[in-house]
């Protein structure tokens, strides 16, 4: 189940720049407080931060395109199961055609019925 759907992505853009604009000087205050850190302590903090956000979001996109090739795997899956169910029930009503067919020319008919026609190249 999607939180987002394709049409709502335009929202969600728009409401991450809403609160950028809105949390601007708490942020530029926090990163202040990091450069004051990285200057007392001899840390770098900044680049470490974007680089693990970088890392996550490279991460996050990888976990979606693996969770839509198992979507598309599952889906390929069950046209496979669904297609071979169908043949399954013709294999069946055939076995009951010949079960039910008692002379030669019965068998004959249910032959010409259940079997696939021979394919014309065009």
């Amino acid at each position: 189940m999607n939180l987002i759907g394709r049409q709502d992505w335009v929202l969600v853009a728009a409401l991450g720049v809403a609160l950028t604009i809105v949390l601007a000087t708490p942020i530029r205050h926090l990163l202040t407080l990091a450069r004051d850190v990285e200057r007392s302590s001899g840390l770098a903090l900044v680049p470490a931060l974007i680089i693990l956000i970088v890392v996550f979001a490279f991460h996050q996109l990888s976990k979606r395109q693996e969770a839509k090739a198992r979507d598309a795997a599952a889906e390929a899956e069950a046209i496979q199961t669904q297609s071979r169910a169908s043949e399954m029930e013709r294999l069946v009503l055939f076995g009951q055609g010949l079960g039910r067919s008692l002379d030669v020319d019965a068998i004959r008919d249910i032959v010409q019925q259940h079997l696939p026609k021979p394919r014309t190249p065009g």
